[in-house]
């Protein structure tokens, strides 16, 4: 399969859903799926508490659609919000409404973050949903913080679509950056997984089919 720059990434989501008509939503819901799937496959038959971390951006979205399937499939799960959700997508909005009205735990993390991380060790599990790949410069503030805790946490981390704090192209961490059990990327392997710096992050790759349209 090939590997995909960050444009060529952004051309294919383009082409999808403007030139093909497959919405956004739809993709984020396959997201959403397609990592609750794998997050069920790592998990023991013992139920387990899962943590979703999300961003405003659309690798949030994702995250908050994991978090509905995860539900639906009867996990254990809590969502940890992080930023802005008015300057959100449509699309994530709505995933986080959906959230709300399933009355899935949702803890807004803000300058209370120092009283939050000591929950980490409760859970098995974090999904990290906090920056996709259109992440630049280098990771400082509230998400340091949190990357940082969560790095040494010992709980086992699966990002979606790229460890958070990680260049796509370059495959080299932006300062902090997820150092991820599994990542689950979504259409196609991004082309810095491929450099050796990056499989510290990464951890095992799996691909995940969402129905993007590249033709």
């Amino acid at each position: 399969m090939k590997k995909v720059t960050i444009q060529q990434m952004r051309a294919i989501d383009n082409q999808t859903i403007n030139t093909y008509g497959l919405p956004a939503q739809v993709l984020m819901d396959h997201a959403g799926k397609a990592v609750a799937d794998e997050t069920i496959k790592l998990l023991t038959n013992k139920k387990k508490k899962i943590a979703v971390f999300c961003g405003p951006g659309n690798n949030g979205g994702d995250g908050l659609a994991a978090a509905r399937w995860l539900y639906h499939y009867g996990e254990m799960v809590e969502v940890f919000f992080v930023g802005n959700l008015d300057s959100a997508s449509l699309e994530t909005r709505l995933n986080f409404a959906i959230i709300e009205n399933l009355h899935i735990p949702v803890q807004k993390v803000q300058d209370n973050w120092p009283s939050l991380k000591d929950q980490i060790r409760y859970f098995n599990v974090v999904i990290d949903a906090l920056l996709g790949t259109g992440s630049h410069g280098q990771i400082q503030g509230l998400y340091k913080k949190i990357i940082d805790d969560l790095n040494v946490s010992g709980v086992n981390i699966i990002s979606i679509d790229i460890p958070s704090g990680l260049n796509a192209d370059t495959g080299q961490a932006l300062g902090s950056c997820i150092a991820a059990a599994v990542t689950v990327t979504l259409g196609f392997p991004k082309i810095g997984f491929s450099q050796p710096a990056a499989k510290k992050y990464t951890g095992k790759v799996i691909i995940a089919d969402i129905g993007l349209i590249d033709k």
